[in-house]
């Protein structure tokens, strides 16, 4: 299994589909292409389009955690534009149930935090880069490789409602152990040479016009992927 190939310098698109729909979409530059990995960039200025109920009456009253929820749930939401707080290189390997953050701090003298590891399906060619989705359960790696599951609760739930089947746990955590495996042999994502890119905001790139939240590509139809 293969990534496909990226001329470095080149803007790609980052998608998240779920149940046949464009669930978010994140403007990347990449940095390195080859089949076994892809790494990207993206400064804390890049304007990214995610669907949300953020603002809907049907998520009033409702925590960060539990309108996330109940969109993934009810898919009741609408696209929005938005802009990240942190610069962030991704690290993307093939077949692999993770997609790896690097993130730095521009606020704080661009002090590095960690690795976010987001487990989400593995990565899939489009016209524009590439799609996966989110899978509720994260892992962060703090900058001194201690390190915290984080959203399990979410996730559990997520299981109990019947948004993942039960098989994707055992994925998810067998997965957690490449990912903790090469922290320790610091590889992949972990490479000591990662650690000097540094995201600049002349290099954000930016979501093709039918990528906008009123654009064509949030009315498009997709296939279901089944998960796991």
């Amino acid at each position: 299994m293969t990534l496909p190939v990226f001329a470095p310098g080149s803007d790609i698109v980052i998608e998240e589909r779920w149940k046949g729909r464009l669930w978010s979409a994140l403007p990347q530059r990449v940095v390195d292409s080859r089949p076994e990995m892809l790494i990207t960039w993206m400064p804390a200025c890049a304007r990214s389009v995610f669907m949300t109920n953020r603002g809907l009456p049907e998520a009033e009253g409702m925590t960060r955690d539990q309108r996330k929820h109940e969109a993934l749930l009810t898919g009741v939401a609408r696209p929005l534009e938005a802009e990240d707080w942190l610069d962030k290189v991704y690290y993307f390997h093939p077949g692999r149930w993770s997609r790896i953050n690097l993130a730095w701090d521009p606020a704080r003298d661009h002090e590095f935090l960690g690795w976010y590891v987001n487990f989400e399906l593995p990565p899939v060619a489009t016209e524009d880069g590439i799609w996966g989705k989110d899978l509720v359960l994260d892992l962060f790696v703090y900058a001194d490789g201690r390190w915290d599951w984080k959203d399990d609760g979410e996730f559990d739930r997520a299981l109990a409602d019947g948004l993942f089947a039960p098989e994707l746990r055992p994925i998810l955590e067998r997965e957690a152990e490449l990912v903790l495996a090469e922290r320790d042999r610091g590889t992949g994502a972990f490479d000591p040479a990662l650690l000097e890119l540094r995201p600049e905001p002349e290099a954000a790139a930016v979501l093709p016009p039918d990528y906008a939240p009123d654009g064509e590509r949030w009315r498009r139809s997709y296939p279901v992927a089944p998960i796991p």
